[in-house]
């Protein structure tokens, strides 16, 4: 047993070798959408390794979509707060540079097809994703982004804000849907 911890690492090395993983395999894949018998064969483990750390597959699915969401999110929220504390302020091209690039240009590590594939299912009726995954993984991005837009903008309404964030965000899910309906975006 203390050869196989030496080769295959520890139990959070486990559990972080199935995120890592299933991250890869969805990236790969057309669907959020993969096989226990693929992910265990992927990541060297046997069946027994992800019931033990998620519980299920459906657990360890999400919880690899809710890291690439938090991710996202984190990458968002330090691009806006770093223009909320500038002087003079931000224009609002600087600000919508902000909050959208994370979400296409990934860092290094990050695959943006992971994150499509999450927008994709996120603006899906019939999503098997909660939505109060996103709007709470979001719920600071989108408060500093209002407040961004609406000292730049105060002559807009607060509803007429409301909706053209939401109009964006809507375009921007649609546009990282696309991505996954054409590979040559997705890679520059």
């Amino acid at each position: 047993m203390a050869t196989d911890k030496k080769i295959h690492g520890g139990p959070q090395e486990t559990k972080r070798r199935l995120i890592d993983t299933v991250e890869k395999l969805l990236a790969e894949r057309h669907e959020l959408d993969v096989s226990l018998r693929d992910i265990t064969s992927a990541a060297g483990v046997n069946v027994a390794a992800v019931s033990y750390h998620f519980g299920s597959k459906d657990a360890l699915v999400q919880k690899v979509i809710e890291r690439a969401v938090s991710r996202l999110a984190r990458r968002q929220f330090v691009a806006l707060e770093v223009l909320a504390s500038r002087d003079p302020p931000p224009s609002a091209a600087e600000i919508l540079e902000a909050w959208l690039t994370p979400s296409l240009a990934p860092e290094a590590g990050e695959r943006i097809a992971v994150m499509a594939r999450v927008a994709r299912r996120v603006g899906n009726a019939k999503a098997r994703l909660p939505k109060e995954l996103s709007e709470k993984a979001y719920e600071k991005v989108r408060r500093l982004l209002f407040s961004l837009l609406a000292a730049r903008w105060p002559h807009l309404p607060a509803d007429e804000l409301r909706f053209r964030i939401a109009a964006t965000r809507i375009a921007m899910a649609a546009l990282m849907s696309a991505v996954l309906d054409n590979p040559g975006v997705s890679h520059g």
